[in-house]
């Protein structure tokens, strides 16, 4: 029997009582075509609302109030959704729990330390401050920024049983997981008290290839010239901390102020009589360029890839001048963006782009045409843009 009815969105429903009848009704273009249209109205309708609402969840009254009730027990709580990278709630927690979101509204509620054992990607350990930004999104997503650690594990397969140096290591989020996997890592922080947490990370997951060594790198004029500086620190977020007294987040008034020892990365390497460097990670806050310019001797010997924070907008704001890395590489040397994410179950795609001067990277890749020749993977990130790495 057949019933005007019967003409479903993908195929036909069979009516053999009035149920299944019903059953057709629903199905009907006619009805999803209303039920569509009102949806949509609705969707249109309530946008304003939505703002509204985003706008007031986010606004410093919310903040300064979630910052109070900001206690172990409910972080804990709070982990089960933010290790979701997809769960909505837990992308939101992430945020207004951040200390780096909170001490601009209410400095004194990430003044302290606020200590948590956590395990990151790769099942390293970790004794998380989550009143710190590196360690809380740690703490909440397992990780802290990708692109540094697939790059890692790609050089490492590409050419294994070299040596990666940390420059700017903080607790150890970029290198203790590549260490886990059995790469040689030298990290190097400024920071006398983060120096501390990365060498107790460290001893969490040992035995690791890891040496940790507590020294600021620069360039040979202002190392001969001074053989200290001071290191400013914003609370909340100790991986904002900068040798630039005007730069992000060091100008905070309730910044902690550390005097680092300075040498040359160049100086370290000698001292350390290594050889074989395939990879060099710097995150330094503004001091990239004088780290370069101490690290020629490495970069010529060694030809190792480079990736840095390129900042040229901050560094403007801290009453510098902008500075082209491009000149302290050697001239078979090329520059992309770069950047990664979770593609499945313990793989990580890496994404790049072509360097654009003008424009802020979290992170710039610069690798030698010797090394892009030498293996297949890195011609395959360079010429199809994307590659992916397994953990």
């Amino acid at each position: 029997m057949s019933s005007p009815f019967m003409t479903p969105l993908k195929k036909q429903i069979p009516i053999n009582n009035m149920a299944d009848e019903t059953a057709a009704r629903r199905h009907t273009p006619f009805k999803n075509g209303i039920l569509n249209a009102v949806f949509n109205f609705g969707v249109v309708a309530t946008r304003p609302a939505r703002r509204y609402f985003h706008a007031f969840i986010r606004s410093k009254f919310v903040i300064s109030a979630l910052s109070v009730l900001r206690s172990k027990s409910i972080l804990v709580v709070a982990q089960k959704f933010t290790r979701n990278d997809k769960s909505r709630i837990g992308s939101y927690l992430r945020e207004v729990f951040d200390p780096n979101l909170i001490r601009h509204i209410n400095a004194a509620a990430v003044s302290g330390p606020c200590i948590l054992s956590t395990t990151g990607l790769m099942g390293e350990r970790y004794r998380a401050n989550i009143n710190d930004h590196i360690s809380w999104q740690t703490f909440a997503r397992g990780y802290f920024d990708l692109a540094p650690i697939a790059l890692g594990l790609l050089f490492n397969e590409c050419f294994p049983g070299k040596i990666v140096i940390d420059v700017g290591a903080n607790v150890g989020t970029t290198s203790i997981p590549l260490a886990k996997v059995g790469i040689t890592i030298i990290g190097i922080e400024a920071s006398p008290g983060v120096a501390s947490d990365l060498s107790f990370n460290v001893s969490l997951n040992s035995p690791i290839p890891y040496s940790v060594i507590n020294l600021a790198v620069t360039s040979p004029e202002v190392a001969a010239r001074q053989p200290f500086l001071n290191l400013y620190a914003p609370p909340g977020n100790f991986g904002a901390s900068s040798l630039i007294e005007g730069w992000a987040g060091a100008t905070t008034k309730n910044r902690k102020i550390e005097l680092s020892r300075l040498t040359t990365l160049d100086q370290i390497v000698q001292f350390l009589k290594i050889s074989g460097v395939s990879f060099i990670k710097m995150d330094i806050e503004g001091s990239e360029y004088d780290a370069l310019l101490g690290s020629q001797e490495v970069i010529s010997k060694e030809m190792p890839a480079v990736t840095f924070e390129w900042r040229p907008d901050v560094f403007a704001k801290a009453g510098g001048q902008k500075k082209s890395f491009l000149s302290l590489f050697p001239q078979s040397f090329k520059f992309f963006g770069v950047k990664a994410s979770i593609t499945g179950e313990r793989c990580l795609e890496i994404r790049t782009e072509l360097f654009n001067e003008t424009s802020p990277y979290e992170n710039v890749l610069a690798i030698s045409d010797n090394q892009v020749r030498s293996s297949g993977r890195l011609r395959e990130l360079i010429d199809s843009s994307r590659a992916t790495v397994s953990f």
